[in-house]
């Protein structure tokens, strides 16, 4: 078993000054090391020495264990508690003694009981121990560290201690034997810190749960601002006891025992207190006494030698005379109390006042007591199987005197007390025992001291030898080196020129560096002031073409309308005949021509400053990069997240972490995953779409995984088919071109990497493509065989012509005046137009008019008119609807790439404007045109496929042939051989004309070394 712990060492404040071994009883308990002296629990007493003169000196190393903190969450959780209240509190907390019984109960506590109850008790159960005749002395015990010592220290002793518990616990037995109390959980409240041992004894059979002190009590009240002066006094939940209310002064047990009128001798009562009285001399001559038969009957034995009232756990400050004044005005007050009720019971009996009445009216009052159901006996264990420390061996105790420095009998017994046992051979053996060391004995230290002194002088003196000799060498040395630098001198004339001449050159040298790092300094200034011209030229440039763009659209447009206007409504009704106003026409006339020919010129002038600045920059079609796939699928997800919510879907990925970077072009990709989720909500009624990114091998592979119908076997292949759908009729397939996956199938595989599709009928479609890790990837054709194969199973394009007359028009831009001059503009060829101020006013309308065409500004507060774009083409409602985006922004690559139909640049030309949105409206169902350059007649057989499949078919023989018919047939695909030397520069060449922006290039051969989706 273990003792419980009762004194904390902080050895942050141990000062290592061995005050605490001095004044503790037991020495042993004490464990010696470099940064602090600990205690041993099992062999600490609990008697407060250390703490004391630890506090006298300053240090607050030592601090008081208790169970305060285990009663505050108890008492807060709901507990009933009560509190067993020593006599000491009385002077602890003088003159608010009772309002602190108040503060117990404000607390959460449910009873106050007054221990001073309970010393009567045990005065009560001494009184018929004596009678018993039991085996004395008798060691009165309400001081466990007394307690302690005797069964650690002095087992021998353990059967002359009182057989019954001490006032604290017959208070607590009393308590637990009424009913109205019999479910508290009681605690003791008083100034011993040795207390905690006794209340967790298991001895003492569990009565009392808590051992807190004044002092965290007190410490309690001023942390949370508790004056007792300001609260009203309260009541004991026990009997009021009489003069035993003194117990907690020396000799309060002596005097309690009047209460009873029972005839002790002084010298059958011994009273001794104090630790240095107590445990060195007295208990050692009781035992001697014990051995003669001879001794007290009770003694009266306390710890602190002035009593509990100034116990090591107490707050106040109180003197010897002040405590000593409240105990007896405290006493007496209760011996009236009592008095008055004797007379008044023996009043009411009408019997005579005398001595052995008094003892009647005491066997009254306290006949309960004799009833079985109180057990106020208490039990003791032998615990000096605790003290582990062994006897030193003669070799163990040669061998540390010898350490120690002390080697003889006389040195042995110097006894200094400085280390704080007393005796050096105290000393000796708490270094056997691993307690102490040796550097904490003065002696040694006095030796070690001596020893170095003596090292020293010897040093000193060999030291003094060296240096003798040092002297003679260092004489000797001096005509030596007198010598060598009259040498030095000479050979040093010699060398003075040549050394001027190197120096005169060196510092030659050195400014000659100093000019060039102020050149190459100027040099780096003068580029720096360069770039940083360029960079704002650059950024002149691109601001203001944006800035000048806008209001120079809007100007060119209203001029050509007031043009128009004048020239078909205006001028015709004018009266000619008067000269003055036909000069004013005139000059009207040509001051709107002025204003169309200058506004035209200037836009002409900043098309040219953005080509150079392009050229200056450099341009490619694709924008190869290293991105993290993660953020691609981010992106991509946010551009199609209102489609899945508009139908219900969830939308959910799964990317494995730390996945390494791709090189590839970042928007084609996250077109890939837009159209593979746009196809996933398309074909998926209910449930979950998850978008998973994985690494395997040397690629990262993205699945695209729904919960949707499903694809039969026999489709699986054709899924991939340009211009193919699969289903079985016209009414299971949502709308579409049929070149979402194809195109997605062209932008993966020129990245190197390769898609395919797992499918199961009923339970959904898995569309997976691979991106390799660091590979770059250039163009590829296509096989004409396996083109051929699967234009033999598309469907036959119709043929029906649409009226474009009275379509309805949404223009869309933040600009007022740009959509005014459009709307009359459009209005005026006969279509219906609304207008829209931003995005997502823009989106909503869409949704409400279900315009046929949308003419969209990119530069817009909110979303901006790529996102408007990529959800109308990716919203199956909204897909088919034709988009031309209408804008400052030059980057048509990305609004072909999201799928739009048209691209102008702002200032634009209004009749190509309004024949690109005729040929739309006009477009919706006609048959597609298709353009084949095959120049040696290679291409046979797909042309004949291509006509038996309903294409509007014509065939270019060569480059030129090609440019001409592309811009006058306005063809909707072309298919160059691969042949074609000038390939790329054709695509280049007619990527620029209007009407083709979006036309879809596809490359053929006979071999498949590379693929590229244009």
């Amino acid at each position: 078993m273990h003792l419980p712990e009762v004194v904390h060492v902080d050895k942050t404040k141990c000062q290592h000054c061995l005050a605490c071994i001095q004044v503790c009883p037991v020495k042993l308990c004490n464990i010696v090391e470099p940064d602090g002296i600990l205690v041993q629990p099992d062999l600490c007493i609990g008697c407060g020495e250390c703490i004391r003169v630890c506090n006298e000196k300053g240090h607050h190393a030592r601090n008081i264990i208790d169970d305060f903190s285990i009663f505050l969450e108890d008492i807060r959780s709901g507990v009933p508690i009560g509190v067993l209240v020593a006599p000491a509190a009385a002077v602890n907390f003088d003159p608010w003694f009772m309002e602190m019984t108040t503060a117990l109960r404000a607390m959460g506590v449910k009873n106050v009981f007054d221990v001073s109850f309970g010393a009567e008790i045990t005065n009560y159960l001494y009184l018929k121990t004596i009678e018993a005749s039991v085996q004395q002395p008798i060691i009165a015990q309400p001081c466990p560290a007394i307690v302690s010592y005797i069964e650690i220290y002095c087992p021998e002793l353990i059967p002359y201690l009182a057989p019954t518990h001490s006032p604290a616990l017959d208070a607590a037995v009393w308590v637990k034997g009424q009913p109205e109390f019999s479910q508290l959980k009681l605690a003791f409240l008083g100034p011993c810190i040795a207390k905690r041992r006794e209340v967790h004894d298991p001895n003492t059979k569990g009565v009392v749960s808590y051992s807190l002190t004044f002092q965290s009590l007190d410490k309690y009240f001023q942390e949370n601002n508790i004056i007792l002066k300001d609260l009203e006094p309260g009541l004991f939940d026990t009997p009021e006891a009489e003069r035993a209310v003194i117990y907690s002064k020396p000799g309060g047990l002596t005097e309690t025992f009047q209460r009873f009128g029972i005839p002790i001798k002084q010298y059958d009562l011994s009273r001794v207190e104090g630790a240095n009285e107590v445990y060195t001399k007295y208990l050692p001559e009781l035992m001697k006494d014990i051995r003669q038969n001879k001794g007290p009957q009770v003694i009266d034995i306390l710890n602190c030698i002035h009593g509990c009232n100034c116990g090591p756990a107490v707050t106040h400050q109180k003197t010897h005379y002040q405590v000593e004044r409240i105990m007896t005005e405290r006493k007496e007050g209760q011996i009236a109390k009592h008095e008055q009720c004797r007379a008044h019971d023996q009043l009411r009996k009408h019997e005579q006042v005398g001595v052995e009445n008094q003892v009647d009216v005491f066997q009254d009052y306290f006949q309960l007591l004799d009833q079985p159901n109180f057990d106020f006996s208490r039990r003791y264990m032998d615990k000096s199987g605790l003290n582990l420390l062994r006897q030193s061996t003669v070799e163990e105790e040669e061998r540390t005197w010898k350490l120690m420095h002390k080697n003889t009998l006389e040195e042995q017994q110097v006894n200094c007390s400085s280390c704080g046992y007393g005796n050096c051979r105290d000393m000796m053996v708490a270094i056997v025992n691993g307690l102490n060391h040796v550097e904490s004995c003065k002696y040694y230290l006095f030796k070690q001291n001596e020893q170095s002194v003596t090292l020293i002088r010897g040093q000193a003196e060999e030291i003094e030898m060296q240096r003798d000799q040092l002297a003679a060498w260092n004489e000797e040395l001096e005509k030596t080196v007198q010598q060598r630098t009259a040498d030095l001198l000479q050979t040093n004339q010699l060398l003075t020129a040549e050394i001027e001449e190197r120096e005169a050159i060196e510092e030659s040298l050195r400014q000659a560096k100093k000019d060039a790092d102020l050149l190459n300094e100027e040099l780096l200034k003068a580029n720096e002031q360069l770039q940083e011209l360029d960079n704002m030229k650059t950024d002149f440039l691109s601001t203001v073409s944006h800035e000048l763009r806008t209001p120079l659209t809007s100007i060119l447009g209203f001029a050509k309308i007031i043009k128009k206007r004048m020239e078909e409504v205006i001028f015709p009704n004018l009266i000619v005949a008067d000269k003055k106003l036909d000069r004013a026409v005139k000059q009207v006339k040509q001051n709107v021509e002025i204003i169309v020919s200058e506004g035209e010129r200037l836009t002409n002038l900043i098309n040219d400053v953005l080509d150079i600045a392009k050229m200056e920059a450099g341009r490619v079609d694709w924008k190869m990069e290293k991105v993290f796939v993660y953020d691609i699928v981010e992106r991509g997800m946010e551009i199609v997240s209102s489609l899945f919510e508009q139908k219900g879907l969830k939308l959910s990925k799964d990317v494995e972490d730390a996945l390494p970077e791709v090189y590839c072009d970042q928007e084609k990709v996250i077109r890939v995953i837009i159209n593979l989720l746009s196809n996933a909500v398309k074909f998926t009624p209910e449930g979950t779409v998850t978008c998973l990114c994985r690494k395997t091998g040397d690629n990262i592979t993205v699945s695209v995984v729904d919960q949707g119908i499903g694809i039969a076997q026999e489709d699986l292949a054709k899924v991939f088919d340009k211009f193919k759908q699969i289903g079985d009729t016209l009414t299971d397939k949502p709308k579409g071109t049929g070149l979402g996956l194809p195109i997605c199938k062209q932008i993966v595989e020129y990245h190197g990497g390769r898609i395919w599709v797992e499918s199961e009928p009923g339970k959904g479609s898995t569309f997976s493509f691979t991106l390799p890790l660091n590979k770059k990837t250039s163009s590829q054709t296509i096989d004409v065989k396996t083109l051929v194969k699967q234009l033999t199973e598309h469907d036959q394009v119709g043929t029906t012509t649409i009226e474009t007359a009275g379509k309805k028009i949404l223009v869309v831009d933040d600009n007022a005046h740009i959509r005014t001059f459009l709307h009359q503009e459009l209005e005026e060829s006969g279509y219906l137009v609304i207008e829209a101020g931003d995005g997502l006013e823009a989106i909503a309308l869409v949704k409400k008019e279900e315009p046929d065409l949308i003419i969209l500004d990119v530069m817009m507060p909110g979303i901006n008119g790529f996102d408007v774009a990529a959800v109308l083409k990716n919203d199956p409602a909204t897909m088919n609807i034709p988009v031309v985006i209408l804008s400052v922004v030059e980057d048509a690559d990305r609004g072909y790439l999201i799928g739009v139909d048209g691209y102008f640049t702002k200032p634009f030309n209004m009749d190509r404007l309004l024949r690109e949105v005729g040929t739309l409206l006009s477009r919706t169902n006609n048959r597609k045109k298709v353009l084949v350059v095959d120049t040696n007649h290679e291409l046979k057989s797909l042309i004949e496929v291509l006509k038996g499949k309903g294409y509007i078919l014509s065939v270019a023989n060569n480059y030129e042939d090609c440019v001409s018919k592309a811009i006058v047939e306005k063809s909707d695909m072309i298919i160059v051989s691969s042949l074609i030397a000038e390939e790329r520069n054709l695509i280049l060449e007619l990527r620029q004309k209007s009407g083709l922006e979006n036309v879809f290039f596809l490359l053929v051969g006979e071999s498949k070394d590379e693929i590229n989706a244009l």
